[in-house]
């Protein structure tokens, strides 16, 4: 903890004796993460950031967002966190890969059903064509239909007459016939 004595407001603000945040710039020991600017933030007189006397939720979100960018590098690193950050870096080089592999799948899926759907068009067209096909057979046939049925009304009618006449000639021979064994 410091001397809340020995804070200023604001970056730009001066702290006791001039040792304001443009000196700790030349500091040697500061670190990186000291030296950032952030605004309405509480600074110290090495320029070190508090996040205890930050009041602002905003202004403690962007200091943490600026210790987690590269502007912050730590001087040493321990073993566990080496260990981590190598456990995540494989973890992202996998989740990486996999991704390449789910796009790659994706591509392929895409190419596939492109290819279906065109396949699928295809047979759609020519299954369209047959049944096109089939539909001039009907109505030519529905068309030879009704011209049979024309020529069968038109022999049926000449059955008749044909029929009547063979009648009238029955009854005139019976007629002729009956007139000449009366003759007789």
């Amino acid at each position: 903890p410091h001397d809340p004595s020995s804070f200023s407001t604001g970056i730009f603000g001066g702290g006791s004796g001039g040792d304001d945040i443009n000196s700790a710039r030349d500091d040697s020991h500061a670190d990186a993460h000291e030296n950032m600017p952030v605004p309405n933030a509480m600074t110290n007189h090495r320029g070190v950031i508090s996040l205890s006397t930050v009041k602002s939720t905003e202004d403690r979100s962007l200091i943490i967002e600026l210790e987690h960018t590269h502007a912050w590098q730590p001087q040493a690193i321990s073993p566990a966190l080496q260990h981590v950050n190598e456990q995540l870096r494989s973890e992202l080089s996998h989740s990486s890969s996999k991704h390449m592999e789910l796009q790659t799948r994706s591509k392929l899926l895409h190419a596939m059903l492109t290819e279906s759907g065109r396949e699928a068009e295809r047979r759609s067209q020519a299954q369209q064509r047959h049944v096109l096909r089939m539909d001039a057979q009907l109505n030519g046939s529905l068309h030879r239909i009704r011209e049979l049925e024309r020529i069968n009304t038109q022999l049926t009618v000449e059955s008749k007459r044909i029929q009547r006449q063979l009648h009238q000639a029955q009854a005139q021979v019976s007629e002729t016939n009956h007139a000449a064994a009366t003759l007789q």
